[in-house]
């Protein structure tokens, strides 16, 4: 009935004071099986930061998350949901950094094996990238308390660390395999030959716009071209 979604917010709020539910110590795993109180709902916030921060991101965790975005206090309070998508989004850099990090461990890997990996495929590297760019965008944009939501801040803290960490491993391996490569990878067109090879042939075509973006990450490129389709 969401249509008694406003009146059932406000008697909820006077049976949780009234109960005193905020008082209450549950583990996460009750928590998360409860929908009834706000109170409870900031509570279950706050043990999926610890637990993210503390211990990754298991895919329950993740889906937990992901699910209370859509629950009905984040329906409700804007706040909720805004600290949900910025737990959510650390969550995601925290997943997908583990798996990059899988992927390069124990292997060695050529510049263009690289080059594949980060940004093509299924499940392409560079969503590394874009889940790092979220989550700065989601916090910066989130209204934070250091009083009040200081797991959130060390879980934001534990995904910078998290993608630094494994975003350095990945660009140090292939700076060393490029420049074993000659600075050269097959089948890969270098920004100096982009105007005589692509734009040039076009201008006999007729009038040709060419655009360059100064400091535009990959991921950003397919971003647009994802939102363009």
């Amino acid at each position: 009935r969401r249509d008694l979604a406003a009146s059932y917010g406000a008697w909820a709020g006077q049976v949780e004071k009234a109960l005193q539910v905020g008082q209450l110590s549950l583990p996460l795993d009750a928590l998360g099986r409860c929908d009834t109180f706000l109170a409870l709902e900031t509570a279950l916030q706050g043990k999926v930061e610890t637990r993210l921060a503390l211990h990754g991101a298991s895919p329950a965790t993740l889906a937990l998350a992901r699910g209370r975005l859509q629950g009905f206090w984040a329906g409700q309070e804007p706040e909720v949901k805004a600290r949900w998508q910025v737990i959510e989004a650390a969550g995601r850099v925290l997943e997908e950094a583990s798996r990059v990090e899988a992927a390069l461990k124990g292997k060695t890997w050529n510049a263009a094996s690289l080059l594949a990996g980060y940004a093509a495929g299924d499940a392409p590297w560079y969503l590394l990238d874009t889940a790092q760019r979220h989550l700065e965008r989601d916090f910066h944009s989130y209204d934070v308390d250091p009083g009040q939501h200081d797991g959130l801040i060390k879980l934001v803290n534990a995904a910078r660390q998290r993608y630094t960490l494994v975003a350095d491993s990945l660009a140090e391996r292939f700076v060393k395999a490029h420049a074993a490569a000659g600075f050269a990878v097959p089948g890969v067109v270098q920004q100096v030959d982009i105007y005589s090879k692509e734009v040039a042939p076009r201008l006999a075509q007729g009038r040709t716009a060419y655009i360059l973006v100064d400091a535009l990450r990959f991921e950003m490129a397919a971003e647009l071209q994802r939102l363009a389709a």
